[in-house]
């Protein structure tokens, strides 16, 4: 005869308070907006200086001026008298336009994260013992074999 036991015992776990964390509000937000304007209108603008560097019409030299200088150059273009200087509007000048605009945007979201007032919130008060999340972790036995079971308060 051939007898084999099988004892199983659980760990007793303690159970862990799990709750989010709440970061303070900082001057971040407002920090990487300025950047991101900045990165924006740089780009724009230094797109516009090398078109100005490499072209070779006169009125395109308007385009070191920030901000104004593409518009500045597509105006110049739309007026001028003389053959080949207004070039062909899909391919020149309407890159000239929406430069502007890029340009125009960065520097509205620095004046945005300029003009943007700093404030700093506390983090919240810490939640009462009865709303304390808790989870529990045991090995289980089932009819189909072993496994874990998680309960908790949510």
């Amino acid at each position: 005869m051939v007898a084999s036991s099988t004892t199983a015992e659980a760990q007793q776990y303690e159970a862990r308070t799990v709750a989010p964390q709440t970061p303070e509000h900082t001057a971040q937000g407002e920090l990487m907006l300025g950047v991101t304007g900045a990165v924006f209108m740089g780009t724009a603008y230094a797109a516009s200086v090398w078109a100005a560097s490499q072209s070779h019409r006169e009125g395109d030299k308007l385009m070191y001026v920030p901000l104004v200088g593409p518009f500045a150059a597509f105006v110049d273009r739309n007026v001028c008298t003389t053959p080949g200087c207004r070039g062909n509007i899909a391919n020149e000048t309407l890159p000239l336009v929406a430069s502007s605009i890029a340009q125009a945007t960065g520097l509205a979201l620095i004046v945005i994260a300029a003009s943007t007032p700093t404030t700093r919130v506390s983090p919240p008060a810490p939640a009462p013992a009865s709303a304390h999340l808790t989870l529990h972790v045991l090995p289980a036995t089932y009819d189909a074999g072993a496994g874990i079971a998680a309960f908790g308060t949510f």
